[in-house]
């Protein structure tokens, strides 16, 4: 690109100059060459700026440009912004050196003179009242023929404008033309910049603004766009100094290596896997040690586990046997009883386990007894649950005596430590009882000590073989116990429900439970659902469950669940403490306990009197079991106000 020194704007101007012939100095002919000659440099001058491309791996080398008298700069030997020294004349009140700096040829006091710029007249070359030409710069609103007539630099459409970041003018401090500076948006890549906070990437390098996204290697990269404290790590392949620049965090020889990059590399011990960093490596891959192994077994230099479906290292059967893998099923090959889950291994083969064998296996808790398949153990033996143990009592891992005080109804008790032949002492009012002497009153009505007995309820043809039997106890003696203090609150919210796991395998109607929805309603179910606020009669095709007061209630989370007991004999108890919906603030109190074992259900009754008699003893519940069929439910009552306080609900199994 051709270039104009400023030399040779110089020679330009004095060229021209001399065109104008014996012209007196103040003469229109005079004035018109003046002003055509400073329309002429404004034309002809140019910026020229090279910069060369830098190579990707050596620094960027940037050629900056020049001094020229159009950069909006002062600088070269200019007396003034782009005038005076090698560049066109300056303006009345410009710095001056010599004559030639000025229009006016006439330099005072290191200042431009000659031109009277304060007559309130346009005249000479202003380009309005006393402004622009050689005079100086004009005002925002005033005429101008370019830019040197404007303060602001900016003459558009013949009037001196606000400097804006989009007037295409380097001005207002901007780095390069409209942005950069304090008042413009950040440079792109290879634009001036003075600081890293004139560009878009954050970066300025030797002046010009660089960014990790160039695509040049420039800045502190280690490869192009990549690396270094600035820009993102580089991929596998690329340039690097340390582990930090690689996406891979690994930096091997100067180069990205990673896990992912399909090369055993590193200190892999085959592609992508083993060695210090990468994963371990799966069945049939090389390995150095068990430690590049997933399965942790390298063995002749290949990985291989338990699950390889072959039969390796020390494993007497296929993924089976030996020190590392599990047991071998009945029919595997073994070396020792170690080998079999039945710790039986006769002839190199494991065989099934037995009740005499004489050989702790199996599910046994001690030699030949206890777990799901053999007889209980006597006192002494090793027990892990009570059910182990014929005493139904497991201490400390033994099995123990049984006495009236472990809290277990065995040795021949009419219920928990009481009554029956043993020295237990004699059942209380309301327990169960097979004759009056289990009782100490002496009276076993119904099956219950005492002479309140119980009633029974519901019709035996659809049932589904469950019997029910009412009484009523003083509350402080109801068999379900008060648990606010001492059990889980669910939280259950208002017209809603909450899954819980329950302790124990619980026989309901024929099905083993594992788990209930306790919904905030007063009811259990076993399928998940939560029955809603509207009750509804039993027998129903709508869900297995336990209606203990199937009503509107608003609990607020006073929903409680706590287990009693040890197996094979623990109770569920769960409780709600809630008053009925539009009833008032007066609480009901009603409880149930589920039984481990047969499946029997306890159903009790602290308080029904809701602080409304369109609520008040159930008048608006429903209180039964319901098997969900449609055809089977025992139902105590629908609706009707019968739910008195201290009344219990025995639910026998079949």
């Amino acid at each position: 690109m051709q270039r104009f020194s400023k030399i040779g704007s110089v020679l330009l101007v004095a060229a021209l100059l001399g065109c104008g012939g014996g012209a007196k100095p103040d003469s229109d002919g005079g004035q018109d060459a003046k002003l055509d000659t400073k329309q002429d440099v404004r034309v002809d001058m140019r910026v020229d700026m090279v910069v060369d491309t830098p190579v990707v791996d050596s620094p960027v080398v940037v050629d900056l440009p020049g001094p020229t008298c159009t950069d909006r700069v002062l600088n070269g030997n200019e007396t003034g912004v782009d005038c005076g020294g090698g560049c066109p004349g300056c303006p009345v009140g410009s710095n001056c050196a010599v004559a030639a700096d000025c229009q006016t040829q006439m330099c005072a006091a290191g200042k431009c003179t000659g031109l009277s710029c304060t007559d309130g007249v346009k005249n000479s070359t202003e380009t309005d009242i006393d402004c622009g030409g050689g005079c100086p710069p004009c005002y925002m609103g005033k005429v101008c023929l370019a830019y040197t007539d404007c303060v602001s630099y900016v003459c558009s459409a013949g009037v001196c404008s606000a400097p804006t970041c989009s007037d295409q003018v380097k001005n207002q401090g901007e780095t390069d033309t409209d942005c950069g500076g304090s008042a413009c948006s950040k440079c792109a890549d290879l634009k001036t910049c003075a600081s890293a906070s004139d560009c878009t990437g954050g970066r300025c390098d030797m002046g010009r603004c660089s960014s990790c996204r160039d695509l040049v290697k420039n800045g502190d990269e280690v490869d192009v766009d990549c690396g270094g404290a600035l820009c993102a790590a580089c991929a596998d392949g690329k340039v690097c100094r340390v582990d930090n620049d690689c996406s891979g965090k690994r930096c091997v020889g100067g180069v990205c290596i990673s896990c992912t990059d399909r090369i055993k590399n590193g200190t892999e011990s085959d592609v992508d896997c083993g060695g210090a960093t990468c994963s371990k490596c799966t069945d049939g891959k090389v390995c150095g040690s068990s430690t590049d192994c997933a399965g942790n077994r390298c063995t002749n230099g290949t990985c291989t586990s338990c699950t390889d479906a072959k039969m390796n290292a020390d494993e007497t059967d296929i993924d089976c046997g030996g020190a590392m893998c599990a047991t071998c099923a009945n029919g595997k090959r073994c070396l020792a009883t170690t080998d079999c889950v039945s710790r039986i291994c006769a002839n190199n083969a494991c065989v099934a386990a037995n009740c005499t064998d004489l050989v702790l296996n199996g599910t046994e808790s001690d030699v030949d007894c206890g777990g799901a398949d053999c007889a209980r153990c006597m006192v002494g033996a090793i027990c892990r649950v009570a059910s182990d143990c014929a005493t139904g009592v497991c201490t400390a891992g033994r099995c123990v005596a049984a006495s009236c005080t472990d809290g277990i109804k065995n040795q021949g008790e009419t219920d928990v430590d009481c009554g029956g032949s043993t020295t237990c002492p004699r059942c209380v009012d309301f327990k169960t009882c097979g004759a009056p002497t289990d009782c100490a009153t002496n009276a076993c009505t119904m099956g219950y000590c005492g002479t309140t007995g119980c009633v029974p309820f519901g019709t035996a043809a659809s049932s589904g073989g469950y019997v029910g039997c009412q009484r009523t106890v003083p509350v402080t003696s109801l068999p379900c116990e008060d648990i606010r203090t001492t059990g889980t609150r669910t939280g259950v919210g208002d017209d809603s429900s909450i899954a819980v796991t329950m302790p124990f395998s619980f026989n309901f109607y024929g099905a083993a439970r594992t788990a209930a929805q306790i919904s905030s309603s007063g009811v259990l179910t076993f399928n998940g659902s939560n029955p809603g606020t509207t009750n509804g009669c039993f027998p129903s095709a709508t869900y297995p469950m336990i209606a203990v007061f199937w009503e509107h209630f608003h609990p607020a989370g006073n929903v409680y669940y706590q287990t009693f007991g040890t197996a094979p004999n623990r109770r569920w108890v769960v409780q709600w403490y809630s008053p009925v919906y539009a009833s008032g603030t007066t609480i009901v109190d009603v409880r149930t306990v589920l039984k481990e074992g047969r499946g029997d259900i306890d159903v009790c009754y602290g308080n029904t009197i809701s602080g409304s008699t369109s609520y008040d003893y159930g008048i608006g519940a429903t209180s039964g079991i319901n098997s969900g069929t449609g055809t089977t439910g025992l139902q105590f009552s629908c609706n009707t106000a019968t739910l008195v306080s201290g009344l219990v609900l025995s639910y026998t199994a079949p």
